[in-house]
């Protein structure tokens, strides 16, 4: 019950001047219900202010979150690419050694590096049905032919070492972000 009603009792006979005294405490109470409104009122925006900011912050990093688990899902998709073509080569290597060791020749008798005496000797072969006249014109395209093919070869050869390097650290870098994870 407010102090007005309390000076008007129940019957509310008319109106009733209040004493200077109580006037003054009525202003001062209203001043203070005012003011403690104001108070209110700026702790409730800096507090929506507050929660805007909170779910700002929420959304970069649930846009950082979902970012990172691209990035990690495809390292891991590179690793289980990576640990096939390892498996791969293992057992390409370890075939190779295997036919090395029981003697048996690779699945074609040029898989090795040929001397020239060998080329010059398989070509004249008549069982290899490569029989050529030996004149200046197919020696010369002979040696022409030899050439372009050693040099691709010799850029294969780098090729497959550039592409050993990059696979070795690859597979060293990748043995790495498991542990990091």
């Amino acid at each position: 019950m407010t102090i007005t009603k309390q000076r008007l009792g129940d019957e509310e006979v008319g109106t009733r001047h209040f004493p200077a005294h109580e006037r003054e405490d009525l202003v001062r109470q209203l001043e203070r219900a005012g003011e403690q409104n104001e108070v209110l009122e700026h702790s409730v925006k800096s507090l929506t202010d507050e929660l805007q900011d909170v779910r700002a912050e929420r959304d970069v990093f649930q846009q950082k979150a979902h970012r990172l688990n691209a990035e990690i899902n495809h390292i891991l998709e590179e690793i289980h690419l990576l640990k096939s073509n390892l498996v791969k080569y293992k057992s390409a290597l370890d075939c190779r050694k295997i036919s090395k060791i029981c003697g048996k020749p690779n699945s074609s008798a040029l898989t090795g590096v040929l001397s020239a005496k060998q080329v010059k000797e398989l070509l004249l072969s008549e069982e290899n049905g490569c029989s050529l006249p030996v004149t200046p014109q197919s020696i010369s395209d002979l040696k022409s032919l030899a050439t372009a093919l050693l040099e691709t070869i010799h850029e294969k050869n780098m090729v497959i070492q550039h592409q050993r390097q990059i696979n070795k650290y690859s597979i060293s870098y990748l043995a790495h972000i498991p542990n990091a994870l």
